[in-house]
């Protein structure tokens, strides 16, 4: 080769050598600070990812006011995490949470034991307790979650009812003008309706899963004696009847609840437990 050709050629086969050497470096760099960033982004997916609660953010005598806008918010997003099976109770209120609102159990009034016992029918729950009125103090719903901790139960489901009573003279009150008619003509009615309402409370954060209703009706002709009496055994009958119902809803919503949070793939709800069929 000429001494004038080499001197030629040799720099420029240097300066493309140099060259592709810096391109290579440039992409190399640049993979390496990209990296870092897509895993920065999918921590921080992660971390702005909403967790279920894990406390109440309701303090004792502040619920009624007015909340914060981003607990509201921390609160509705949060997902929901069932915790079946898990142990429960039943407590029976007669007004809101306020002092003496727990009612009391009259003779013969089995609506919250027959509630009780529609629910372990399942496998959401290994026991569901009985609640004793005379444990209950206090005048706000924390004091509901400070009764079921003292029972160390997870969830409380708040049964309340109320009833409207219809009842009246019927058309055999004629039989009044007879001797006769007024020990053995069904002359009085009874007639009455009751609202039941059964509100399932998560002790841990102080809030509602749900609330189930159910409206019943019962009516019969009777002798007018005793009526007090035979009206109070007849909204008996209907609050165990009611109390039947409300733990059947209760199952089935969660039922729904436990589907839904499996069908989203929550590794808290893929160990909750359907109910036997």
């Amino acid at each position: 080769m000429k001494p004038i050709i080499r001197i030629i050629l040799v720099p420029y086969l240097m300066s493309i050598a140099l060259g592709g050497c810096a391109a290579q470096h440039k992409s190399l760099a640049a993979a390496t600070t990209i990296r870092p960033a897509r895993a920065d982004g999918q921590h921080a997916a992660k971390m702005a990812a909403p967790r279920p609660l894990n406390r109440s953010f309701f303090r004792k005598g502040h619920d009624r006011k007015t909340l914060a806008e981003d607990v509201i918010q921390k609160v509705i997003n949060s997902p929901l995490e069932l915790e079946f099976p898990a142990r429960a109770g039943v407590v029976l209120l007669g007004s809101p949470y306020k002092r003496g609102a727990y009612s009391a159990l009259v003779p013969g009034d089995r609506a919250p034991q027959q509630l009780a016992t529609e629910l372990e029918k399942s496998d959401y729950f290994t026991i569901v307790s009985d609640i004793s009125p005379h444990l209950a103090s206090g005048e706000h719903i924390e004091d509901l979650r400070r009764l079921a901790t003292r029972y160390r139960l997870k969830y409380l489901i708040v049964l309340s009812r109320s009833f409207a009573d219809h009842s009246h003279y019927n058309n055999w009150g004629w039989t009044w003008a007879t001797l006769l008619g007024i020990p053995l003509a069904p002359s009085y009615t009874v007639d009455t309706t009751g609202l039941f309402e059964a509100t399932v409370l998560d002790v841990k954060t102080a809030t509602f899963l749900f609330t189930a209703h159910a409206h019943l009706r019962a009516k019969a002709d009777t002798r007018p004696f005793s009526i007090e009496e035979k009206l109070a055994a007849t909204q008996r009958r209907l609050g165990t009847k009611a109390a039947t119902l409300l733990g059947e809803r209760i199952l089935e919503k969660c039922n729904r609840l436990a589907a839904a949070q499996k069908k989203n793939g929550s590794s808290a709800l893929a160990q909750a437990m359907l109910r036997k069929e």
